[in-house]
């Protein structure tokens, strides 16, 4: 790796495939949509389709070692293991059920270069094993996020590439529909992160960004809303889902394959410093 930042970028197609594996997990007609169309849900395919975009930007070694560190459904590590047979690819999640569903899916689909493990990223002790790890939407669930980065330093090799896809401030993030002004996570330990704040974090524990992009644009934003319109009574949602999922695709495809300067989300691309390793 020479730490080049390429211009790669998910075509519409690709885009498209992504959570398509949930089908696996699913019966009736939800199999059928899924395997047909993917998750319904948004969320999922602008978070992945943003760090998938990272991920091909990045000047990679032949056969690189990769962590997903929380990889939940693990829609980004399915895809990224499909397309990129030649590099392994390693999951965690703490979520038990989680990961045996997403064991069984991988032995659906006779993926040999990617395993799953149940196992919390604060328990995370290889030495200089990754090239790569990402996370997306992990560290705000966690209660000592410096610790997590101190174990993602610890892990990767002297030139690895440490990936980050998280939710803006709360308090901060523009929402377009009145209905989602009270939109957000029960489950987040801090009121998620802002920029200067991230950037600290990543600074205090050796690491230093190579690119700052956002995401959830008006577009993403759009996209999101309009999937969870009426969010709180899930017949309504549900139905509202299916009826503006087309737009809703093509809103997200448009969000991902744009870099904002500011946005809900954020998209770091972060190595080492030179000389935190010895």
């Amino acid at each position: 790796m020479n730490g080049e930042i390429n211009g790669a970028m998910l075509s519409f197609p690709k885009f498209f495939q992504i959570s398509k594996e949930q089908w696996c997990r699913h019966t009736g007609p939800r199999r059928l949509f899924t395997r047909i169309f993917g998750q319904l849900g948004m969320n999922a395919r602008l978070r992945a389709g943003k760090t998938i975009n990272a991920f091909l930007n990045l000047d990679l070694p032949a056969q690189a070692e990769v962590l997903d560190a929380g990889c939940g459904m693990g829609c980004t590590s399915f895809w990224l293991a499909q397309d990129l047979p030649g590099h392994r690819f390693s999951a965690v999640d703490i979520d038990l059920e989680e990961i045996s569903r997403n064991q069984q899916i991988a032995r659906t689909l006779k993926l040999t270069n990617l395993t799953f493990a149940a196992q919390s990223i604060i328990d995370l002790h290889e030495i200089d094993r990754y090239d790569i790890i990402f996370s997306a939407d992990v560290l705000e669930h966690v209660v000592d996020d410096e610790k997590a980065l101190q174990l993602f330093h610890q892990a990767l090799k002297r030139e690895g590439y440490l990936l980050l896809h998280l939710p803006k401030r709360y308090e901060d993030a523009r929402r377009i529909f009145p209905g989602f002004d009270h939109f957000d996570t029960p489950d987040h330990v801090r009121d998620e992160y802002t920029r200067d704040e991230i950037t600290r974090k990543l600074n205090r524990n050796g690491f230093e960004i190579v690119q700052f992009n956002c995401g959830y644009g008006f577009r993403g934003e759009l996209a999101m809303e309009l999937n969870y319109l009426f969010w709180p009574w899930q017949p309504l949602r549900l139905f509202f889902g299916l009826i503006f999922f087309p737009l809703c695709l093509w809103l997200a495809y448009q969000d991902v394959s744009q870099k904002y300067s500011d946005g809900n989300s954020f998209m770091i691309t972060a190595r080492l410093k030179n000389g935190s390793k010895k």
